[in-house]
């Protein structure tokens, strides 16, 4: 131990100074990423948008680019992360222009483990009488289930003309083969992830004006949409057999608070 001693003496003070530097940097390096927060990037910038809200760090259970026939989300990726009792939404947008929606984190809180919302939307007006000339349009359901058994889900959804809208998703391909080929059509295709249900379905410019512009809204940064829609959400095992059915009411964040004071 002695002669480690002489021989770190013989090293000149800078160079001593110079290494405890490149300690302390290292081990404040691996502290860092530890904890789970990385310098730079999407994940980056969605821990800082975490601290700042002083929430997280969360489970990052998938990030990925919009589709083009989403309406209206005027950004370019969403990062989404499970806290919990509380799903966090993150978007990005990539290129130029300034828009209110980039770097913004979405807080919404789950019921009883379970959320059904639609994309964060800046709203500062109706979308009322905005369906696209192009007549291409698709509203995306997301839901988040704690339960890990649930694998395949299914909504049943009252519609304003008296009808009932059904869809059903997967989470993880693996799971494919629980479809039958009437649930395959137009609702799996490029839509399956491995952490939430992500329901894509596509809508006529009747279909949006009476239901789905509401509903697009719901999940709105700055609108003040308090309507509410009801849902049966079933839900199944990977035997295919139903574990839960939940009677559950889509809100916006107006509508949780006056469903909060309510109760």
């Amino acid at each position: 131990m002695k002669k480690l001693k002489r021989l770190f003496d013989r090293v000149p003070r800078p160079v001593r100074v110079f290494i405890d530097l490149l300690l302390a940097a290292a081990l404040l390096l691996c502290a860092t990423v530890a904890r789970g927060f990385p310098f730079s990037g999407e994940d980056g910038r969605f821990r800082r948008a975490e601290q700042a809200a002083m929430v997280g760090p969360s489970r990052l259970l998938d990030k990925f680019y919009i589709h083009v026939d989403w309406p209206f989300v005027n950004y370019t990726r969403l990062l989404i992360g499970d806290d919990g009792d509380t799903i966090l939404f993150f978007a990005l947008r990539t290129g130029s222009g300034n828009f209110s929606t980039n770097n913004v984190l979405v807080r919404r809180e789950k019921t009883d483990g379970v959320l059904l919302t639609t994309l964060p939307v800046e709203s500062y007006v109706t979308l009322r009488g905005s369906y696209p000339g192009s007549g291409e349009l698709s509203v995306p359901l997301l839901l988040f289930v704690d339960d890990p058994s649930a694998v395949k889900a299914r909504l049943r959804m009252p519609l304003s003309d008296g009808s009932e809208l059904t869809l059903v998703q997967i989470r993880d391909w693996h799971n494919h083969a629980l479809l039958s080929e009437s649930e395959k059509d137009g609702y799996v295709t490029g839509t399956v992830r491995d952490g939430f249900f992500l329901f894509d379905h596509p809508v006529t410019e009747r279909e949006w004006e009476s239901d789905w512009v509401e509903l697009m809204e719901i999940n709105g940064l700055y609108g003040t949409v308090s309507a509410e829609r009801p849902v049966t959400i079933e839900l199944y095992d990977a035997e295919n057999e139903l574990i839960r059915t939940v009677d559950y009411t889509i809100r916006s964040r107006a509508g949780d608070a006056m469903a909060s004071e309510r109760s």
